[in-house]
């Protein structure tokens, strides 16, 4: 038995909850191979991804980062956690923005807890 047609579909998130499908479906000659046809469905298919959504990488979720400031309900958390070591100033720039004022604010919140 061989197969005359074959189907592709991929699946990428992206961001805030959204999702898109992408499909498509080629009918086969007799001489076709099925693998390669296979193959190049799915590299059509991340081509359509990438025209649509240019500047996103596969599985990237897209989302604004808080601003982190000295009012922020976190702030004092955050700067308990470096104290602590329990988290990275790294770790933090992947959920938050910080300007120089507010690393200078954490460091000041740093040296108060040193002194506790």
């Amino acid at each position: 038995m061989r197969a005359d047609r074959i189907s592709a579909m991929i699946v990428k998130n992206v961001g805030n909850y959204e999702g898109i499908r992408y499909s498509i479906d080629y009918i086969l000659e007799e001489t076709d191979d099925h693998q390669v046809a296979l193959k190049v469905a799915r590299d059509e298919l991340e081509k359509a991804y990438k025209l649509a959504y240019p500047t996103a990488k596969p599985n990237e979720v897209l989302i604004e980062k808080d601003e982190l400031t000295e009012s922020h309900p976190r702030f004092n958390m955050i700067a308990k956690s470096l104290f602590n070591g329990t988290t990275t100033v790294d770790k933090i720039l992947e959920s938050y923005k910080l300007d120089i004022e507010t690393i200078k604010k954490l460091q000041e919140a740093i040296k108060k807890l040193k002194t506790l």
